[in-house]
């Protein structure tokens, strides 16, 4: 029986959808106005971060959390490439696209094929080099309460062709190694609720997330009491000069 609740939740969800498409329009134009030189670099990420960002901050509420998560990628795109000397605007593009699909269906895809979308999506990796690194690109998950460690590793992953989720929550980062199966985990030693160690003593404990390759992201000594109980399973990725070899390393094991 519907309620009268149920009757409200579904305009509403409709009115988002309706203004979801009228902002994902906007973000095409600005695109477009910028291929075009009608807008300078500056102008059109301004107009287009305006728009996804309100995008990404109501999505969730109204069970959209697959446009909430591309949104988000998006917004670190235009940070990760802001710097280069011509805007990847048809990279751009194609998020704009993938969130204006999952608007028109006012569905979002399931399981394997939610996954597969998130993996074709544009990485920002201009020095990525291919002799370098032997990974198979696929999806990483990186779980720091530190918002400037998740950016650089997540920056670092995308110079080898890898996907980051970033999160805070060492329990939400259990839900999203369980559904959302990422080719490997970075966690830092100190997390809010659950130390780094203890995280990774769990998603060895997990069946889904036993033989993911997985590492443990921090400055401390191996001695440290922070990492007393690491299992020796578990790599370390050390902070400072030996991140990218560290990482490199644990890459590896991925393939």
């Amino acid at each position: 029986m519907t309620t009268m609740f149920d009757e409200i939740l579904a305009r509403l969800s409709g009115e988002f959808i309706d203004e979801a498409i009228d902002r994902i329009n906007r973000v095409q134009v600005a695109l477009e106005n910028l291929r075009g030189g009608g807008l300078s670099h500056m102008e059109a990420m301004v107009d287009v971060s305006r728009e996804i960002h309100s995008i990404k901050g109501s999505a969730g509420s109204f069970n959209f959390p697959l446009i909430t998560r591309i949104a988000g990628k998006f917004e670190d795109f235009i940070s990760d490439t802001s710097e280069l000397p011509e805007p990847p605007i048809r990279d751009m593009q194609i998020y704009a696209e993938q969130i204006a699909d999952i608007l028109d269906r006012k569905v979002e895809p399931q399981g394997d094929d939610a996954i597969a979308l998130i993996h074709a999506l544009p990485v920002a990796a201009p020095e990525f080099d291919p002799t370098g690194v032997s990974a198979n690109p696929g999806q990483a998950l990186v779980v720091t309460s530190a918002r400037a460690l998740g950016r650089m590793l997540a920056r670092e992953l995308a110079n080898c062709g890898y996907h980051s989720d970033v999160v805070s929550d060492p329990f939400e980062a259990m839900r999203l190694a369980v559904t959302k199966k990422p080719d490997i985990i970075l966690t830092s030693a100190v997390l809010d609720g659950l130390n780094g160690v203890d995280l990774m003593r769990a998603m060895l404990g997990m069946r889904q997330t036993a033989g993911v390759p997985k590492a443990v992201v921090t400055s401390f000594d191996a001695d440290h009491i922070e990492l007393r109980g690491l299992p020796k399973h578990v790599g370390v990725v050390r902070l400072g000069a030996h991140v990218s070899d560290d990482l490199a390393s644990l890459l590896t094991q991925a393939e």
